[in-house]
């Protein structure tokens, strides 16, 4: 019986130490944290497949493995894990060495070397400014060190305080003027920048209402439609949008005065431009209604412009121009409520007036003509010629659009006449330098009318034709400079 007993501790023994040795090969994992400041490292030692209530001792050597700095003994892992941190520690390598026992019994040992890297170094940072809705926005762009906190100071009050994001947001309203962007660094050291600041400029809406034709309610794009531009300023007379404020959200809403339960509305987003022409606002002929349109931008900011539209009946201009060699031409323009196409018919002219010498779209001896081309702001129909001027008398013009004729009529008068303009330019020391400006002008105008081909001088003080030879004398054609002499 008592041999039994002590075969059965024998054997118990036995499978004690085998599940010991069995438990025993453990890893390790070495990791550091740089140092950043003076002896600020770590060093992380992970241990991992251990088994609970093993003693391990951790001794931290420098790089040779000989010099021994710190030993950390008689640690027991309360798990399959165990970790342990080594502080204030210098840049530099060190090698680790771990002994583990189980049962009082030297189980494993592993070692292993990490390095701590050097990262001390001074704080340098820019500041990045910009306009947002609610203030600025100010952004500390740190381009060395290893910065944990910033603020904002103007003088001695504290505008933002400390806080771990580096981007500041100043809300309106403040104080223009100097403001100081502070950074903190992991060492408790403090660099600052001083920044002008200053309010962003607010909006102050309005669009442009002006009596040309493609701001206003004059111009169709068909015969139910009109050609509208919408032109918005940031504030009057500037078009210098801060990006910020975009998106622009628009919405247009158009009374139905024939149907009032159907309003039209068009909404849409503007990601960039100031100004868009509109194709599609309703023309009601013979009608007033009301038009209103509302902008509201990034920042929640609303404009909303109310017009009412009052048509008009159809009508378009005509006048007469003066081309290149007092060639005279019509011009038909300001067509408003009238949409292509539109037919012209020349209901009356002078003698020896035919319409195909004066625009390609007449043909022949026919004196209507037909005009598919969309018209705009500045379109405008000529009767126009290259090599002749249109004969003086009356013409009487027709238009025909959207179920409308509208009949004018014109009377041509060709009297402008060709002249010479001049003045005298000193230019030298003596009161016999001087310099001649000529160009050609008309009875009309003082402006140029047309370009100096040559000059001849058949007259001259006894002095030029001394220093210039007999006469007459040409001009060299070199003088000559965008029509002038």
């Amino acid at each position: 019986m008592k041999i039994r007993k002590f075969l059965l501790f024998v054997l118990l023994l036995s499978c004690s130490i085998f599940t010991a040795n069995a438990q025993s090969q453990f890893t390790m994992k070495l990791s550091a944290k740089p140092e950043t400041c003076e002896n600020n490292g770590k060093i992380t030692v992970d241990i991992f497949n251990t088994q609970s209530g093993a003693v391990l001792s951790i001794d931290l050597f420098d790089k040779t493995g000989t010099a021994l700095l710190i030993n950390v003994s008689n640690q027991t892992a309360e798990g399959n894990s165990f970790s342990y941190t080594f502080d204030a520690r210098s840049h530099g390598t060190y090698t680790v060495k771990i002994k583990e026992e189980i049962g009082g019994r030297v189980a494993n040992q592993e070692e292993g070397t990490v390095t701590i890297e050097n990262k001390m170094e001074e704080l340098a940072f820019n500041a990045v400014i910009e306009d947002v809705c609610e203030g600025l926005k100010i952004t500390a762009d740190v381009t060395a060190g290893n910065p944990v906190e910033y603020r904002l100071l103007q003088g001695s009050n504290v505008v933002i305080s400390w806080q771990a994001s580096n981007v500041l947001n100043l809300k309106m309203p403040f104080a223009d003027g100097i403001y100081a962007l502070q950074v903190k660094d992991e060492c408790g050291q403090i660099r600052l920048k001083e920044l002008t600041l200053k309010q962003p400029e607010q909006p102050d809406y309005c669009v442009a209402r002006k009596n040309a034709a493609r701001l206003g309610f004059k111009l169709l794009n068909d015969c139910n439609h009109f050609i509208h531009r919408e032109q918005l300023y940031f504030k009057p007379g500037s078009h210098k949008f801060p990006s910020y404020r975009y998106p622009m959200n628009v919405k247009i809403e158009v009374e139905n005065p024939v149907n009032p339960g159907n309003p039209t509305i068009i909404q849409e987003t503007w990601t960039k431009a100031y100004a868009k022409t509109y194709r599609n606002i309703p023309y009601y002929e013979g009608k007033t209604y009301n038009y209103k349109i509302t902008f509201t931008d990034a920042c929640g900011k609303k404009f909303v412009q109310e017009d009412i539209i009052s048509t008009k009946e159809p009508s378009f201009g005509i006048s007469q121009e003066e081309g290149t060699c007092l060639r005279n031409f019509l011009s038909l323009h300001s067509f408003y409520y009238i949409a292509a196409p539109l037919k012209v018919t020349i209901l009356e002219a002078p003698a020896g007036f035919v319409a195909s010498e004066y625009n390609s779209h007449f043909t022949g001896e026919n004196t209507s003509a037909a005009f598919t081309e969309p018209l705009g702001a500045y379109s405008t129909i000529e009767l126009k010629s290259d090599t002749k001027t249109i004969p003086d008398g009356i013409y009487k013009i027709q238009i025909e659009s959207c179920g409308k004729t509208i009949i004018r009529e014109k009377k041509v008068e060709n009297t402008s006449k060709f002249k010479v303009d001049m003045y005298r330019n000193k230019y030298g020391c003596g009161e016999d330098n001087a310099a001649l400006k000529l160009w050609i002008a008309t009875n009309k105008t003082y402006h140029k009318a047309d370009d100096i081909g040559s000059i001849k001088i058949t007259a001259a003080p006894a002095q030029f034709i001394a220093q210039y030879g007999a006469l007459p004398y040409d001009i060299p054609v070199i003088y000559l400079k965008e029509g002038f002499l």
